[in-house]
């Protein structure tokens, strides 16, 4: 399955599909039928993606891409990929990130956080884009890779356990209530406003009272 918007990478696109030997179902030859229903290569301009199916996809391609389109754009395939992707699928992006955006200032990964993908590889490498800046920066890679993972609502994210705070036994509980009925309540009284106060704070505040 692929798809462009521009003429040149379209054909291109065509002629290689022509050469895995499989059906090529493209929509420029007429092919209306939505992806998926017949086994085979799909080929598409951009603005039909209307024929891509829900949650369809295991995983989507951008190498050099989303950083080289007008902000709206990106929203927009943004909430393709949202609507397409399988949830537990990938989408994989190459690019410069925010070293080269021409066409917009929108940081990439922060949008695909916010649409219901989580980051899931970087690789600790520097990209060679900066050699332009500095030349004694080592490079390793042109462009870096990303794995973004739509979050499956049943795998949740792993939320720690917080212990329940114990409870004091019931015996326990009736000898207090006992001993500050023998107080005239004043053992109640004590600790609720002493409650928050430090160690040494509480302990004068026990000697003043005389207790």
């Amino acid at each position: 399955m692929a798809v462009d918007a521009i003429e040149l990478p379209y054909v291109l696109q065509s002629f290689y599909m022509s050469q895995f030997g499989l059906p090529v179902y493209d929509y420029l030859d007429g092919c209306r039928s939505q992806v998926g229903a017949k086994p085979g290569i799909y080929h598409l301009p951009t603005w039909r993606a209307d024929l891509l199916p829900d949650s369809f996809f295991d995983s989507v391609i951008c190498t050099q891409v989303l950083q080289e389109i007008p902000a709206m754009m990106v929203h927009s395939a943004i909430q393709i990929f949202r609507r397409c992707v399988k949830p537990g699928g990938a989408v994989y992006i190459r690019d410069h990130g925010l070293a080269t955006q021409a066409m917009h200032t929108l940081d990439i990964d922060t949008a695909l956080s916010e649409n219901g993908f989580t980051l899931e590889f970087r690789p600790y490498v520097c990209d060679n884009v900066w050699k332009q800046e500095d030349k004694n920066t080592p490079s390793d890679i042109h462009g870096i890779a990303r794995i973004f993972r739509r979050i499956d609502s049943r795998y949740p994210i792993y939320k720690p356990h917080t212990p329940e705070p114990q409870r004091i036994p019931k015996t326990i509980r009736h000898a207090v209530s006992e001993a500050d009925r023998r107080c005239g309540g004043l053992l109640h009284l004590l600790l609720k406003n002493l409650r928050g106060m430090g160690s040494e704070a509480l302990d004068k505040a026990i000697s003043k009272r005389g207790y």
